[in-house]
């Protein structure tokens, strides 16, 4: 029995063996089927041309929305070319001095605008901001550092740098006028107080261009820092996201709203889109 097992044994190994040398492998029949068929590639890589060297700075300029209003945006760059890059493109990753200017327009976190008062009783022809006494312009002139994060060395790449400044604040407060039944259009005195909370004694909004001549300056200092990410596909263009935050400090406290305390400190986040150049 045992060498009956022995003898079937031998012949299944023999068998096998004898198999596998007679039928190409997997591998071999993959090998004829790449000779007999030819793959094209129908969308090669994009080709990656690579971004002047030499330049000096950049400026853009682009909208902004924060959480306390919005504005617009101009920056130039000067582009600081460090020696321990050396190399081709080290003008795209090199750190730069950043000089700008924002303008834009604060709101109040308790401003209420009359399109909310859910009431038909108080509907006006214009809407207005209940309880507001002032608008608040403001203009930033600052210094910044950014530093690059991530290099732009082609057009298909993504420029990520992180810029940090501070900057003046120049804030122009302007008395905010309403339009109130039986008195016309005035700007906010203790003597109004309680009409200027009141929807059903208040007309609408007054002119825009009133007050301008009552314009106060509030003077101050703040801070800037964000994150800016560089999507341009042209070269010598810029089309970015920033993505920031800010704290200001006015030296003498900014009235914005009846029965609220003036402001001194105000802090925001917001987003900007910046387009702009290369020079």
């Amino acid at each position: 029995m045992n060498q009956l097992f022995s003898s079937i044994l031998i012949l299944s190994l023999v068998f096998f063996s004898s198999n596998s040398y007679a039928q190409p492998s997997r591998i071999q029949h993959q090998d004829r089927l790449g000779d007999s068929l030819q793959l094209v590639d129908l969308m090669p890589d994009a080709e990656r041309i690579p971004l002047d060297p030499n330049y000096r700075g950049s400026w853009y300029l682009g909208p902004n929305l924060q959480t306390n209003g919005f504005g617009l945006q101009l920056q130039w760059e000067l582009l600081r070319n460090q020696d321990e890059y050396q190399r081709a493109y080290k003008n795209k990753i090199a750190n730069a001095l950043v000089i700008y200017y924002h303008l834009g327009e604060v709101k109040h976190p308790k401003e209420i605008s009359s399109t909310k008062i859910r009431n038909d009783q108080y509907a006006n022809t214009s809407s207005y901001r209940l309880g507001k006494t002032h608008r608040l312009y403001t203009q930033q002139l600052g210094v910044a550092y950014r530093k690059a994060l991530g290099a732009k060395l082609d057009e298909s790449s993504i420029g990520v740098s992180w810029l940090t400044g501070l900057h003046l604040n120049i804030g122009l407060s302007k008395p905010y006028y309403l339009n109130l039944s039986g008195r016309g259009e005035v700007a906010y005195d203790e003597e109004y107080k309680n009409e200027f909370v009141n929807p059903g004694l208040i007309e609408g909004k007054g002119d825009y261009f009133k007050g301008f001549d009552e314009i106060e300056v509030k003077a101050g200092l703040g801070l800037k820092t964000g994150l800016h990410f560089n999507f341009a596909q042209k070269e010598k263009r810029i089309s970015a996201l920033y993505i920031y935050g800010g704290l200001d400090y006015y030296f003498e406290p900014v009235p914005m709203m009846v029965e609220n305390k003036d402001l001194s400190w105000l802090y925001h986040f917001g987003v900007a889109i910046h387009f702009g150049k290369y020079y």
